[in-house]
């Protein structure tokens, strides 16, 4: 797992929770700039900021870092176990709308790589 990766999933779970960059970043005590760089990976995110922003999102830390190779190895979802203030079938939509994003990029990478090059 790369800082990219981690980034990627920062925003994608922030664009699925429908809050944007200037919400989360008045939170943190940032302007909207320097939070899309973070986001972005154009700037580094400390441990401490990366936990806030774990926790505005309310989101498991370890979702972050966990791998997916495929569709069976199911990395934590991104939402707390211990949050009750999200039904569980919001939890599992959102699951499932990152792990068919995720799949999406990865087929749409593969078909890059199978395009003819030209002469």
């Amino acid at each position: 797992m790369n800082a990219e990766e981690i980034c990627k999933r920062i925003r994608n779970l922030r664009e699925l929770r429908r809050i944007n960059q200037a919400e989360i970043a008045n939170h943190l005590g940032i302007t909207q700039s320097s939070y899309a760089k973070m986001e972005r990976g154009q700037t580094k995110i400390s441990l401490d900021r990366f936990v806030e922003i774990v926790d505005y999102l309310d989101a498991d830390p370890l979702f972050f870092f966990k791998e997916i190779n495929s569709p069976s190895q199911k990395p934590n979802r991104p939402y707390r176990q211990n949050n009750q203030n999200r039904s569980q079938w919001e939890e599992s939509l959102g699951y499932n709308l990152y792990v068919v994003a995720q799949q999406n990029e990865e087929l749409m990478d593969l078909l890059e790589g199978l395009k003819p090059r030209s002469a």
